[in-house]
């Protein structure tokens, strides 16, 4: 893939667009967002469907490519200039979104007196208001990892956004990351893939599934490989695995097995999902839509407010 320095043309979710060398990587991207967007909300809506389990570590993966797209190094400028471009994306309408969620509620309780906010925004004052960007609601309560530790999920006041959230952890981290695929190679790859799969080190689970899939794309980004084509290497095996794996996490569904079955169903069906998408768009059966690629996070984001928070307290 030819890498190039080059100015940042960002299509919506801060991902960007590529050369035109990279047509159907490009294209790929483009038309994955607004799917994966909509699996992400499915996600929530029905959180024992494991099919829409691929979209977080979809996007991780390609977000994690994006950024490190076109580095030759790595210093404070290129930090800076990173911060600054992803924060118009990702960091203003994160506050922005979560505010707006708090004042939907706040404003729906004024118009329909609900006893349970007013008990939830005490409770969230007491704890500290800064609970609303970070851990509101939390789920898998009392879980633990392989080691032990406490590996439940937790999510923003916008609980949707608490994937937004990981990418912003993500992005701060991203000198450490940089310099870990750069200089730990395959080491680095390695001990992420083990987090991941055994969530453990880290009090909350989806942070291992963010910097393992956020990490493996930045490999990509930063040896400079397009991975629409490197991820078509043992495109059947890992479409075989995911076939497999589906079913089998399904069935397990309750049970700790599943925690070990997810993780490979997740991966091999995100790279699964990249590599189809890739193929038909090669063949023109796919066509990337470009306001649809652009409403994808105003749906992702508003989907929370809208649907999840103001008709369950209006139709209550």
């Amino acid at each position: 893939m030819n890498v190039m320095q080059n100015e940042e043309e960002e299509v919506g979710f801060g991902l960007q667009k590529y050369p035109a060398d990279d047509e159907t990587l490009s294209k790929t991207v483009e038309w994955l967002r607004f799917p994966l967007a909509t699996a992400v909300i499915f996600t929530g809506v029905y959180p024992g469907s494991d099919v829409f389990g691929v979209a977080a570590p979809c996007i991780f993966l390609l977000y994690g490519f994006s950024f490190f797209f076109g580095i030759d190094r790595w210093n404070g400028n290129t930090y800076a200039n990173k911060i600054k471009s992803r924060f118009g994306a990702l960091i203003v309408p994160y506050l922005l979104w979560n505010i707006i969620a708090v004042c939907a509620d706040a404003s729906l309780a004024l118009l329909k007196p609900d006893e349970s906010f007013a008990l939830r925004f005490s409770e969230l004052y007491n704890r500290g208001l800064w609970r609303i960007f970070w851990n509101v609601g939390e789920w898998n309560v009392g879980n633990t990892d392989s080691i032990g530790r406490i590996a439940q999920g937790c999510a923003p006041y916008l609980a949707p956004l608490c994937l937004l959230r990981d990418l912003i952890v993500m992005v701060i981290l991203s000198p450490l990351i940089y310099r870990a695929v750069r200089f730990g190679g395959m080491c680095f790859a390695a001990l992420a893939g083990a987090l991941y799969y055994t969530k453990a080190g880290f009090g909350a689970e989806q942070f291992t599934t963010a910097l393992f899939f956020f990490s493996l794309g930045a490999q990509f980004g930063i040896s400079g490989k397009n991975p629409v084509v490197a991820l078509r290497r043992g495109r059947f095996y890992w479409m075989l695995a995911a076939i497999v794996c589906l079913p089998l996490s399904t069935y397990l569904d309750g049970s700790k097995a599943k925690d070990y079955v997810f993780p490979l169903f997740a991966l091999s069906g995100a790279i699964t999902a990249i590599n189809l998408t890739a193929f038909f768009i090669e063949r023109g059966a796919l066509k990337a839509v470009s306001t649809l690629s652009k409403a994808s996070f105003f749906v992702y984001a508003a989907h929370g407010v809208l649907i999840l928070s103001l008709t369950s307290r209006l139709f209550d």
